[in-house]
This record gives C-alpha cells, sequence and structure tokens, in this order.
C-alpha cells in the first residue's frame, strides 16, 4: 500500500498497489494506464484554488469510491528531464529574465547523504559551495562539487525553479525540507515563472 506517498502520476503506481478512497475503502490498482490505438476523447479538469479533490462519475452508484486528484501545477516531464539532465554533457544552463538568482545541482559522488541536493543563491555558485553549511554535508569537508542549473534569475524565476526541481525529485535528493509548497496558491507566481522556463528548456 502506498502510505505518506508524495504525489505521483497515475503511471508510476504498478498493477496490485493499494490506494485508499475517499470513504476509507482500499482499492487495488487493476491497470495505472492503458494505451489506445485509435485515441480516446479524454478532459483535462482543474479545479480554480484546489489542489486536490474528489471526482465522482456522474452516474456512480449510490456508495461508490470518488477518485482523488491532484492538478498538475507544472510540467511534470520537463521537470524531470531537467533534473535528469543537469550536469550530463552537453548540458546549458537555464537562462533567466535577468537578476542575481541561480539553481545549482550537488552532485551526490561526495554527499554523505549519497544523493543529490538542490539549492538556490544569489551568489556565486562557487562561493555558496564553500560555505560551512554545505562541506558538512560531504565526507571529506571540502567544498561539493556542483552544477549550474540555472543562471539569471528573478527571484520568482529562482524559488519556481528550486522548488519544482525539490518538488519533483522527492525522496531521490537530500533535502530534508521542501523549497517551496508548490500546490498553495500563494506561490502560484512563482511556480509559473519557473515552469515557463523549464519548459522552454525542454522545447529547446
Amino acid at each position: 500500500m502506498l502510505q505518506d506517498a508524495a504525489q505521483s502520476s497515475a503511471t508510476e503506481n504498478p498493477a496490485g498497489d493499494e490506494v485508499l478512497g475517499d470513504s476509507g475503502v482500499l482499492t487495488v490498482i487493476a491497470n495505472a494506464g492503458e494505451a489506445h490505438r485509435q485515441g480516446v476523447k479524454v478532459y483535462n479538469l482543474e479545479v480554480e484554488q484546489a489542489h486536490t479533490y474528489f471526482v465522482l462519475a456522474e452516474h456512480a452508484p449510490d456508495g461508490a469510491d470518488a477518485v482523488w486528484v491532484h492538478n498538475a501545477k507544472y510540467g511534470e516531464d520537463a521537470a524531470r528531464a531537467l533534473l535528469k539532465g543537469a550536469g550530463t554533457p552537453g548540458f546549458t544552463p537555464i537562462q533567466g529574465s535577468g537578476g542575481p538568482g541561480k539553481v545549482y545541482l550537488m552532485s551526490a559522488t561526495r554527499l554523505k547523504s549519497g544523493k543529490p541536493y538542490v539549492g538556490g543563491t544569489r551568489r556565486p555558485v562557487a562561493k555558496r559551495m564553500s560555505d560551512a553549511d554545505h562541506r558538512a554535508k560531504t565526507v571529506d569537508g571540502a567544498a561539493p562539487d556542483s552544477t549550474l542549473v540555472a543562471d539569471n534569475l528573478s527571484m520568482d524565476e529562482r524559488r519556481g525553479i528550486e522548488g519544482i526541481l525539490v518538488d519533483i525529485g522527492g525522496t531521490t535528493l537530500s533535502n530534508a525540507q521542501k523549497a517551496l509548497r508548490v500546490n498553495l496558491p500563494k506561490n502560484a507566481v512563482r511556480v509559473k515563472a519557473g515552469d515557463a522556463l523549464i519548459t522552454k528548456w525542454h522545447q529547446g
């Protein structure tokens, strides 16, 4: 059963996993994704100001379980591609609209956690890496290896990109807490600014 799990795409939950309906009934996932050669008509639904909500089919029988739905607040495929591509040969950092903000990815290679770390700064990344809190994350106490992911960012762009990458990276990162709660309405401007740059980068 998925317990205390972060939001995930339906296709990431394999058949056999259990999900909890709004009435507290456990339901086993039979099939999380189907391919249709002819295509099928689908509807994208987003409820304004609601990140999570239940949906029930119009003609569902009394007592039927609703489906728990999350609004996607950013392009998840593009965010995953950025997190995976940062630091690989040929990677070019995202360029923002102008500003001192930067987003970096610390390599897992020498980190005590064995997991990469995403951060943001207004300072040169090399100087940020030499700070005591970052040196304390490494096995040898030296500045960690890092990759510049995005540069020349406004504050909203920096907070948005950092927040999206930490959110999409989840437990694969060593970040102890979320950089930005991407589902809160008050953070929508930042998420939108970060998502726009990530999407532009992803589209080439």
